[in-house]
Formats: C-alpha cells, sequence, structure tokens
C-alpha cells in the first residue's frame, strides 16, 4: 500500500518525502537540479544509501503539489537556464507516479524532471510515467541476478523486462543506466557482463560509480 492520499477538500495529493537538495550538479540530471527523496522502495538493499527511505524511525515530511512547488520554486532560474529541473528519487519515486504527474501538469511544464528509479515495479507505473517523466536515470545494480540477488534480496527479472518495454517506450535517448562497484558485491572487473546485456538491449548512455560503504572503509583503512 502507498504512503499517499488525498486531501478530503479537493483533488491535491500528499505525500511522504524524506529529504530535498537543492542545486545538485552532474549526478542527478543535467544542469542545476533538486532531488526531492520519496518515501518507500521495493527493494532491501545492502548497504542502502538512503536507508530512511524505508524506516519510520526518521522523519517524514508529507507535501502536496502547491507545498512542494513553493519549496522548490526558488531554484527555476536555475532549471531553466542550465536544462535542468527537478529529479525525483528516495526510495521508489515512481511509486507516487500520479504525485508526479499532477506536478508536471501544474508546475512543470517548462522545466526537466528526472526520475531516479530502480524499475522494480509494477509496469503500469512505469508506463503511466513516460507523459511526465523527461530523463530517466536507472540504478540497474547488476544485470548479472546473483550479484543482483545477492545485494538487494529480489530476482532481476523485472527490472530487466521493465528496462527493455521502457526503451521500447521511449528510446536510449531518455535513459541513462547506471551501474554501482559495490565492495563484497559487485567489484569493478564484474561490470562487463552488464555493459554488453544493456547494450544488446539498445542502452548507450551508461554509467559506473563506486558505492563507499563501512567495508570499503576498512579495506581502505
Amino acid at each position: 500500500m502507498l504512503l499517499q492520499h488525498q486531501c478530503s477538500w479537493g483533488r491535491a495529493m500528499k505525500v511522504p518525502i524524506i529529504g530535498i537538495k537543492r542545486l545538485c550538479m552532474d549526478t542527478d540530471g543535467e544542469g542545476v537540479t533538486t532531488l526531492v527523496a520519496f518515501y518507500g522502495c521495493t527493494l532491501n538493499c545492502n548497504y542502502c544509501l538512503n536507508p530512511h527511505s524505508k524506516e519510520l524511525l526518521y522523519p517524514i515530511k508529507w507535501y502536496t503539489e502547491e507545498t512542494l512547488y513553493r519549496e522548490v520554486k526558488i531554484d527555476y532560474l536555475y532549471f531553466q537556464a542550465t536544462g535542468g529541473g527537478l529529479t525525483f528519487g528516495g526510495g521508489e519515486p515512481l511509486l507516487h507516479i500520479d504525485f508526479i504527474n499532477s506536478m508536471k501538469k501544474q508546475y512543470g511544464q517548462d522545466i526537466c524532471f528526472n526520475a531516479e528509479t530502480a524499475l522494480h515495479i509494477e509496469w503500469d507505473l512505469i508506463k503511466r510515467s513516460t507523459k511526465a517523466i523527461d530523463h530517466y536515470i536507472v540504478d540497474c545494480k547488476s544485470m548479472d541476478n546473483n550479484i543482483y540477488k545477492r545485494y538487494t534480496g529480489q530476482d532481476n527479472g523485472r527490472m530487466r523486462e521493465n528496462l527493455a518495454r521502457l526503451i521500447e517506450q521511449v528510446g536510449n535517448e531518455r535513459l541513462t543506466v547506471k551501474l554501482p562497484i559495490i565492495p563484497g558485491y559487485q567489484e569493478e572487473g564484474q561490470l562487463g557482463y552488464s555493459k554488453e546485456q544493456l547494450a544488446a538491449i539498445g542502452i548507450t548512455d551508461i554509467r559506473t560509480f563506486p558505492y563507499t560503504t563501512q567495508i570499503d572503509k576498512v579495506k581502505r583503512e
């Protein structure tokens, strides 16, 4: 069940947001972006970068489309000047696609909407996102199911199928796929298989990045 509800006095929805990070450069989309992180995720990753996306012990703020717009509109000039915009992350932002679609319709026609998504959700949610999301940043984890399952606790079949269907829907120009280097799970030398599999379905923008975990810190010390 999604943590999302409709306000009793109108059609505005309220959604749980765990954080808003302004003035991001080159990490969450092109240009200057503001990262809006939603509560809620379908994976159980070891060394999760945002554990508060699943733990109710952390503070959560509830936003309507209007209250979120009021908070992020201060940077609209930066968005328009640099080709940036809002990047929805989490957690899994597409669990809240009705809210994102409403935001796009009301306040986002002239700026870019990005989604940082693991694609481990129902296809219908992804399909409904294609008009609102201008660019997808897919956190693939790994195309190797053994690595994926050890790290996330889930099979990667759903992600792989959704990724293939998404590229058919929107083309490769609207997709960036990120492959993490995860100490103890996916080392840099193990990325070749994933890169080959992604290229085979038409992905051209593939980026790698390192996770910093406690294990990694111990190794370096």
